[in-house]
């Protein structure tokens, strides 16, 4: 029998799960598409213009999806006065980086064609921060069963009318036009449900005192939201700023996009934990932060399976979908693969973090996660042509490097700081992204393919079994002896 608290956190992980499955599938046949009726430096603009706004999209949000949901978790009479001043707040951020954007943009691009794209995508931060923030909304309500439908419809029509337009003679201009234009319709139509499913008047929390209070609450959130996002899009940025062949970026997009939808469901599943977590550490419901610390230890151990799968069949996958031109893509992501265990942990731990209160210590894991990545793909990318393959490779595998050795040092800290807020020293988290993560990577490419995915895969469970990670209470858990 599933214990009555946890009905709605299973409620929205299944929700959420579908949402990000439908889009990230539909965004992934769309980039397909789009890769293969477009030169590879449409492809590169493209993908930068989608990183370079979703990076700035997180600064426009401020962190709202988690302030609404720890306010509302628990506490529905909130609703309405948190609504009203995170509305004022998402507008007053989108305004800011909006405007901040585009005047960078024109002081930094001298090509008139490449600043209409990424003005276009400017236009995608305001409608799609509009969208996001009122299913927020619905998510801090535990009200989300109709996020897949809408996720749905309009990634499809987007998609659809893209490749429509891309097929009949449109260019790179028009996509990133449509891509504005359904999140704006999005938005229109998320709002006028929550105003009529909800009751909520669209209006705004004016007084001074409450709003530099809800400012203030926000900003600790922003930052670990900011970090945390921005980490799978610093690698493009990175390369779209300082690389001048924007090809290189396609490479290093596509073999993302493989790893963000991957992602998926630890993902989901921090965001889905966090109305349920803040009553559990309320009200102190031990069963229900046990479920947490076993389910972050099974994250690691999968992402350690999944990540010896992928490596063997993601980049001949890739060159299959995108064509013989993506090869690049493919060698890239079979180094990628490896950050999927400890960056799932990191967002997990990071949220959970948030949810117990402790968002100064999911502040610093998400903080020496991105610094990580940034630091060591800038020192590499400064050092010109440090691989035997030239330029090209050396600019993409410093963005390789940043990645892996981040997602491992922000799995490291943020295990042992989540070990130390539960109170589970015992537990020696810290060892699990080191064990499970640079293990598999030491053998698969020592031995050749497929003994090394196969000793990987047995070195796993051997590594599982001699540390003596699970308890027997969290094996009977895990296989529904409870």
């Amino acid at each position: 029998m599933i214990h009555g608290s946890r009905l709605p956190i299973l409620r929205n992980f299944s929700a959420l799960v579908v949402t990000q499955i439908f889009g990230s599938a539909i965004r992934f046949l769309y980039l397909i598409a789009i890769a293969r009726l477009l030169e590879p430096d449409d492809v590169g603009l493209y993908s930068y213009g989608i990183a370079f706004y979703m990076t700035l999209f997180f600064l426009a949000h401020f962190g709202q999806e988690t302030l609404l949901s720890k306010r509302v978790g628990g506490h529905r009479n909130r609703f309405v006065t948190t609504a009203a001043y995170s509305l004022s707040i998402t507008l007053i951020m989108i305004s800011i980086v909006a405007v901040s954007a585009s005047i960078f943009l024109n002081m930094t691009e001298h090509d008139s064609a490449r600043l209409q794209v990424l003005h276009l995508f400017i236009l995608a931060l305001i409608t799609r921060s509009l969208a996001v923030w009122a299913r927020s909304c619905f998510v801090a309500l535990e009200q989300v069963a109709w996020i897949p439908r809408y996720e749905a419809t309009f990634r499809s029509l987007e998609a659809t009318t893209g490749v429509a337009c891309l097929f009949f003679g449109g260019g790179l201009l028009h996509i990133c036009f449509l891509h504005f234009a359904f999140w704006g319709v999005e938005a229109t139509a998320s709002l006028r449900l929550l105003i009529q499913h909800q009751g909520f008047r669209l209006r705004l929390g004016t007084d001074w005192r409450l709003l530099k209070a809800f400012f203030r609450a926000s900003f600790v959130f922003t930052v670990n939201v900011w970090l945390l996002g921005v980490f799978s899009l610093l690698g493009i940025v990175g390369l779209g700023l300082f690389q001048h062949d924007i090809s290189v970026v396609a490479y290093f997009a596509i073999a993302m996009q493989f790893f963000t939808t991957v992602m998926i469901f630890p993902i989901s599943l921090s965001k889905a934990i966090i109305p349920g977590l803040s009553r559990a550490y309320r009200y102190q419901t031990e069963s229900d932060l046990q479920i947490l610390a076993t389910a972050l230890k099974v994250v690691f151990i999968m992402g350690g399976v999944v990540a010896v799968v992928a490596n063997a069949i993601g980049p001949w996958a890739i060159t299959a979908l995108f064509g013989d031109r993506y090869l690049a893509a493919g060698n890239t992501f079979s180094w990628i693969c490896w950050a999927i265990g400890p960056c799932a942990a990191v967002f997990i731990v990071a949220h959970t973090l948030n949810a117990l209160d402790a968002s100064g210590l999911a502040a610093l894991t998400a903080l020496v996660m991105a610094t990580v990545h940034a630091g060591v793909m800038a020192v590499l990318l400064s050092m010109g042509d440090w691989t035997t393959g030239g330029f090209l490779e050396a600019s993409v595998m410093s963005a390789v490097a940043g990645l892996l050795a981040g997602s491992i040092s922000g799995a490291v800290v943020g295990s042992m700081a989540l070990s130390t807020k539960l109170k589970m020293p015992d537990h020696n988290w810290w060892r699990m992204p080191l064990i499970f993560s640079i293990m598999p990577i030491a053998v698969v490419y020592f031995l050749p393919e497929p003994v090394g995915g196969v000793v990987s895969i047995f070195l796993l469970i051997f590594l599982t079994w001699k540390t003596g990670i699970f308890s027997r209470i969290e094996l009977d858990r895990i296989t529904g002896r409870f």
